[in-house]
């Protein structure tokens, strides 16, 4: 479709987020010419956009009103609607919609990226991972796909940490991790202040912003200047807030390609350019594989090594990643701190613990998982603890299990390993998530592996609620480790599935100890080091001003 240079001023309103402006210009667009295929997509787009989910599917129900006429719509109008129903929480729509699309749009790389996603969030991690294996030429012309290709695979047992670092470094040989530009000559002032910049496409409600809430009003302002550069549509009250935080705050729209993103970015004549988001939540990591700045790191959202050689260092620490075979695992350079990566913000909207002494409750094991992390393995052994348990009852909470034909397919999963119908209770968010008050419902975490909890784990301890957990030999299997470590809580973890069941039905026995250890635990969680934002924020601006004396010195 030739771009109608008379859209332009809506196109730029929309790239703008002034959605106001984008819907007026689309809709008098339209009132001319009803048939104008690319403002009836540009209306559903900002629709969308601003969270009017309704009327943006309603304004791309002519391209669907017989079969014939749906057999004849572009494309984008199946990829948009596919997109909205999954805003709306409704998974199954939006998969029978990819899937029930005409051929051609079959052959529209967000065709494949994005039913991937869907069959990820609906649980299905290994029928993700192999849609889009079969489409190699796909995996080495989009980073995008090849970075979903990676995340589900990270949700798989039979995936070891060595198999996922081939995998990661795969990536890099696609999209010219291994063939960096050369080092831009660092400035060679030592002390100088240094220009911080960090890419996020999730500068909004959610966990890699909340870590910069508890870092950015610590930093050292006299040695960083510090700008934020927001790569996603989504702004809300955490985006203001972040504003507010920032030296200089730019946004870049998500559909810019990425040179000219990477000509911006270089405009901003960063020292040190920080990656929040490696492969996760279609983050920026493309523009990593190019020298933009002398210094590029990663920081938070550590699930496996980014496979770049253009990034200096990955910030971990030594719970997390142990020194030997986590280095050998990691392409990047292991940065590990020594209070650990972390810093946690609680959410503005979360709400007060409970005293859950009422004796005639229940005891309630679970968590809120994303149901790809509910591997058969895991399934099998709740259902064995609730076997050795008989009182207690199964409480998990995710927002895909709002979706009627979601719930229904992984209810019979979860019926098929043993867990009984009658003891299980599968809620949808309904807000409970973004408040914490889900917690309040909740005796002890059941975490999962190899994939465990790390923000949802983050959220859990800050509510009072005890963690169990299986430590394994990858990033993902060890992070609640960390966070358990920090508050004295190493009896919290195990390393078998036998152990787990074990640990668990001691624990979960005794419920008025399990009860009472609640308040202690908020206690101890406020003491640690993963709530000291000054601590943590030190620590980074250590690292960072060590990483560039160094950089200052290579010859």
């Amino acid at each position: 479709m030739t771009p109608d240079p008379s859209l332009a001023p809506a196109q730029s309103a929309l790239a703008a987020g002034n959605f106001d402006d984008a819907a007026g210009l689309f809709t008098a667009a339209l009132q001319k010419d009803a048939a104008h295929t690319e403002a009836r997509l540009g209306l559903a787009r900002t629709l969308h956009f601003a969270g009017l989910l309704g009327p943006a599917l309603q304004s791309l129900a002519p391209f669907f009103t017989t079969p014939e006429i749906s057999a004849a719509a572009p494309p984008a109008a199946w990829l948009e609607a596919a997109l909205i129903h999954r805003a709306a929480g409704r998974f199954n729509d939006a998969r029978l919609t990819l899937e029930n699309a005409p051929p051609a749009v079959h052959q529209h790389p967000a065709w494949s990226i994005n039913l991937a996603d869907v069959l990820l969030e609906q649980g299905h991690p290994a029928a993700s991972r192999d849609l889009l294996a079969a489409a190699p030429g796909l995996l080495a012309r989009q980073p995008q796909a090849a970075s979903s290709w990676l995340r589900s695979q990270l949700y798989l047992p039979e995936v070891d940490a060595s198999q996922l670092h081939a995998s990661s470094r795969q990536w890099a040989r696609w999209h010219g991790g291994y063939d960096p530009i050369p080092m831009v000559p660092p400035n060679r002032e030592l002390a100088r202040r240094l220009r911080l910049v960090f890419v996020s496409s999730r500068l909004c409600a959610h966990n890699s912003a909340q870590q910069l809430l508890g870092i950015l009003p610590h930093l050292d302002r006299k040695g960083f200047h510090v700008t934020l550069v927001s790569t996603g549509r989504i702004k809300d009250s955490v985006t203001e807030k972040l504003r507010t935080l920032a030296n200089v705050w730019i946004d870049i729209p998500s559909e810019l390609p990425d040179a000219d993103t990477a000509k911006l970015l270089r405009d901003t004549k960063a020292d040190i350019l920080v990656d929040q988001q490696e492969h996760s939540n279609n983050g920026p990591i493309s523009l990593f594989t190019r020298r933009i700045a002398p210094l590029q790191v990663h920081w938070y959202c550590n699930a496996l090594s980014t496979g770049l050689r253009t990034l200096d260092a990955r910030i971990s620490d030594s719970t997390t990643e142990p020194q030997g075979q986590a280095d050998e695992l990691s392409s990047e350079p292991i940065l590990r701190l020594p209070h650990g990566y972390l810093a946690y913000t609680p959410p503005h909207l979360a709400v007060a613990p409970v005293d859950l002494i009422d004796p005639a409750r229940p005891l309630t094991l679970g968590g809120i998982p994303h149901l790809a992390k509910c591997t058969d393995a895991v399934l099998a052994t709740w259902a064995e603890i609730l076997r050795q348990l008989p009182h207690a009852r199964l409480l998990l909470a995710r927002n895909t299990l709002g979706d009627p034909a979601t719930r229904d397919a992984f209810a019979a999963r979860c019926h098929a390993a043993g867990i009984p119908a009658d003891r299980l209770d599968l809620r949808p968010d309904g807000g409970a998530i973004s408040t914490l008050a889900i917690f309040n419902d909740l005796d002890l975490i059941l975490d999962t592996w190899p994939f465990g909890g790390e923000a949802t784990s983050m959220d859990a301890l800050w509510m009072g609620v005890p963690i169990l957990t299986l430590c394994g030999d990858r990033i993902t299997a060890r992070r609640t480790t960390t966070l358990l470590k920090a508050v004295g809580r190493q009896d919290l973890v195990t390393t078998s599935p036998e152990a787990y069941i074990a640990r668990a039905v001691e624990i979960a026995s005794d419920l008025p100890a399990l009860r009472a250890s609640r308040a202690p635990l908020r206690a101890a969680v406020q003491a640690s080091d993963w709530c000291n934002g000054p601590l943590i924020a030190a620590d980074l601006a250590a690292a960072f001003r060590a990483l560039w004396i160094k950089a200052c010195h290579r010859k």
